[in-house]
């Protein structure tokens, strides 16, 4: 954006240290506070939602599964493509990943509700404890919403990189 001021133009720059990674932190969070406050105002509770061992799986398969394909410092490129301002250093590769991360969400999704419907199959028995199914069924829909939401987030640092590759 462009003023005049006493003859002489400024250049105004919306975000000019770390705006373009603010931005970023702040849609993210934007995103997590809607979901956290839709779900508080039907009575919901938001810490049933936290399931660290649900996270791992669905943050570590596809990282692990992208390291099977490439080296740490190109996955750490395509990271810092995002997250920098100015031009994407190697877009295509960047691009790439992020395609393969989101893939790779969606799948440890998957694979975490197989493993949820697993639990819950395994302790239908006679007498079985409401609980552990209730527990084990938590797992298996937990592992898509995580997988959603960081497919979500892949998307948008797709976005970004995108929006610099030229």
């Amino acid at each position: 954006m462009m003023h005049r001021r006493a003859g002489k133009e400024l250049s105004i720059r919306i975000g000019k240290k770390g705006g373009f990674m603010i931005r970023f932190f702040v849609g993210v969070l934007l995103v997590i506070l809607t979901f956290v406050g839709s779900l508080m105002l039907e009575g919901g509770n938001p810490w049933a939602y936290f399931a660290p061992a649900i996270f791992l799986l669905v943050m570590f398969v596809p990282l692990f599964a992208s390291l099977a394909v490439w080296k740490a410092g190109q996955i750490t490129t395509a990271f810092r493509d995002a997250f920098k301002k100015g031009k994407a250093s190697e877009p295509a590769m960047s691009l790439r990943i992020f395609d393969f991360y989101e893939k790779a969400f969606y799948i440890a999704g998957a694979i975490g509700l197989v493993f949820g419907a697993v639990l819950v199959l395994g302790q239908i028995v006679p007498k079985a404890d409401a609980r552990d199914i209730a527990h084990s069924s938590a797992v298996a829909i937990l592992c898509i919403l995580y997988a959603a939401f960081f497919g979500l987030v892949t998307r948008i640092l797709k976005a970004r990189v995108e929006e610099r590759k030229d």
